[in-house]
């Protein structure tokens, strides 16, 4: 079961199981090289939203759109269907986090949802990973955030080295569209992929 602590006005992820670090030269040098690949249409690197703290900062002050950053995915509430979204862009691995914000416009600004809908939705976005996601360790953490009345919640994902499944299928993104891979398609990620590394908390 994924738990969570509350620090300072925010509920905080500890359980040891989605606090994964890096371990292994192998799964380093993987991501390096998909770092090499992180490019737009026009060749340029796309922007990335880098830390926690950053993207935080961004969406307190409305100043982020999807367009803004490659790897953020910002949604006004949540939906279990989403989870297929965190398989896609997983098995994409085009950078070492990705996010999905939840409570938070198109357009960037804060959907205005309260600490009770924080804290049921939280608990059900966590019932879902521990149901559907595999590996769970995908999942890197779920923290709920708090501006001027106006709650938000950050589910932070990276590929852990194997094919992500959400309810026992893989997705891959092609352009906007989310589409289930076909076993051979999961079967050379499976290859190209360094394998499962064992984490530490």
């Amino acid at each position: 079961m994924v738990r969570h602590r509350r620090v300072h006005g925010e509920i905080k992820n500890h359980d040891p199981a989605t606090r994964v670090k890096e371990s292994g030269q192998r799964l380093w040098l993987f991501r390096q090289r998909l770092r090499l690949k992180q490019t737009s249409h026009k060749g340029f690197r796309t922007a990335m939203i880098l830390t926690e703290e950053e993207l935080v900062e961004r969406l307190r002050s409305s100043s982020l759109t999807e367009i803004d950053a490659s790897n953020v995915e910002l949604k006004r509430s949540w939906d279990q269907e989403y989870g297929k979204k965190i398989s896609a862009f997983s098995n994409r691995a085009t950078s070492d986090n990705h996010w999905l914000c939840i409570g938070v416009c198109d357009d960037g600004s804060l959907a205005g949802h309260n600490a009770s809908w924080a804290k049921k939705t939280e608990e059900i976005v966590s019932q879902h990973i521990n149901k559907f996601l595999d590996p769970k360790i995908t999942c890197l953490g779920i923290t709920c955030h708090e501006t001027v009345g106006k709650w938000f919640i950050l589910i932070q994902f990276a590929n852990p080295g194997n094919v992500v499944y959400w309810n026992n299928s893989a997705y891959k993104a092609a352009g906007t569209t989310i589409e289930v891979m076909t076993p051979d398609e999961a079967m050379q990620l499976t290859v190209a992929l360094p394998g499962l590394t064992d984490f530490s908390a």
